[in-house]
């Protein structure tokens, strides 16, 4: 994937907006360390499906995934701090719309990684853990999640870390424009 809006917002940065242009960077830095993840991914479940069901490709499969969603909530985090700073340079009425209508989506990306990704989960006394539970050849994966206080509780959630990724990139290269008119 390559940042074409993204790099333009990149480039037109002046240099009385340093501080602003450094978490810019770190979004793109954090969107590319996730990328990376995917990419490992993808290979061994490619090889993984093309040889035999060796173990060291599913628990490579899985820490990729894991870490594709750890560096995808900092890049996020990155990019709503980025937000407001852009929204305290000048306020834009634009910007604070395309966030509100993409900011459920937004959620649940960071929150698989904050309930998923890094658990055990305490809520109220009520510990929830997730296992990684299977992946389909297309990138599907499937978490087995438990509870401490219910025997009977188990759900199996699925993520996507590839459809993650990709929306995550078409909604940064997407508010990336809405950046680029409020910095020039």
């Amino acid at each position: 994937m390559e940042f074409r809006n993204y790099k333009t917002f990149l480039e037109q940065f002046k240099p009385e907006h340093q501080s602003i242009f450094h978490l810019a960077v770190t979004v793109e830095r954090y969107f590319y360390f996730a990328e990376i993840q995917v990419n490992i991914f993808k290979e061994k479940i490619d090889q993984m499906y093309h040889r035999s069901n060796d173990e060291r490709f599913s628990d490579t499969c899985y820490s990729s995934c894991f870490a594709m969603y750890a560096h995808i909530r900092t890049c996020l985090e990155a990019n709503k701090r980025l937000a407001d700073e852009l929204q305290r340079l000048k306020s834009d009425t634009e910007l604070k719309e395309f966030r509100d209508q993409h900011s459920a989506h937004i959620q649940n990306i960071i929150d698989i990684a904050n309930n998923i990704v890094k658990h055990p989960l305490d809520k109220n006394g009520k510990v929830q853990f997730y296992e990684p539970g299977g992946f389909d050849n297309v990138g599907e994966v499937t978490i087995y999640e438990w509870s401490s206080t219910d025997d009977h509780h188990f759900e199996l959630p699925k993520i996507h870390p590839l459809k993650d990724l990709q929306r995550v990139f078409d909604y940064l290269e997407t508010v990336s424009v809405i950046y680029l008119k409020i910095i020039n």
